[in-house]
């Protein structure tokens, strides 16, 4: 039955790339450079609840970070204002230096060893050796076919946080990804607490795993 749900993911997975994938009409430019911004935001534009979790989970997959108030209103302005998708507002980020530094993914990595230091992110040892490298390896082939690196973590998290805490193939991954989103959330949001030091907002989820108490823990930090 594993076997089964396995490939059922694989399938899933495939299609959501397929559906979402395509080149953008927007404009690719680096919006920020960065996750530090440089300036303060005059819009009075206000997130739903639903774009902020969605911009959390994305900076959750691309940076293993939490935002932090200021730059998750900043990043949700540009989301609304310009009218672009997640799956745009992720190829804009992945051309921030940040992104592309040794801390994360620079260009100097193949699709594969992209894609494995993704998977290492993303689901660590929540999931099994077979389990991990087919998922990269999926990840690879689709960064070769033309999705970029952004969008596909994009999917990836996305796909991930549709999975019930209690499969038994994802099941960690999935509950990891949600906790880490939910501390990022209670830092960003509900403390509305700021950095522009990128370290400190990776120390936000750094400790959370798929484990309830590690939420626990890490929301009394802040």
């Amino acid at each position: 039955m594993s076997r089964v749900l396995h490939f059922l993911l694989l399938i899933t997975f495939c299609l959501l790339l397929t559906s979402c994938g395509g080149d953008s009409n927007s404009s690719t430019a680096s919006l920020l450079g960065s996750l530090k911004a440089t300036k303060a935001s005059s819009s009075t534009i206000t997130l739903t609840t639903a774009q902020q979790y969605d911009i959390i989970r994305l900076m959750q997959a691309m940076f293993n970070a939490a935002p932090g108030a200021f730059n998750l209103q900043v990043l949700g302005e540009h989301l609304v204002s310009s009218g672009i998708s997640m799956s745009e507002l992720a190829k804009e980020l992945e051309q921030s230096d940040l992104f592309k530094s040794p801390l994360l993914y620079p260009p100097s990595l193949t699709s594969q060893q992209f894609a494995d230091k993704l998977v290492t992110n993303m689901i660590g040892d929540t999931a099994n050796a077979y389990n991990r490298a087919s998922i990269a390896s999926a990840v690879a082939y689709f960064v070769d076919n033309g999705t970029s690196r952004g969008e596909i973590a994009w999917l990836l998290a996305s796909l991930i946080s549709t999975i019930p805490v209690t499969d038994s193939n994802w099941g960690k991954a999935a509950a990891q990804l949600s906790n880490r989103v939910e501390v990022a959330y209670y830092y960003s949001v509900t403390k509305a607490q700021s950095s522009d030091d990128f370290g400190t907002l990776q120390a936000v989820t750094r400790f959370v795993t798929a484990d309830p108490a590690t939420v626990i823990t890490a929301k009394d930090r802040k």
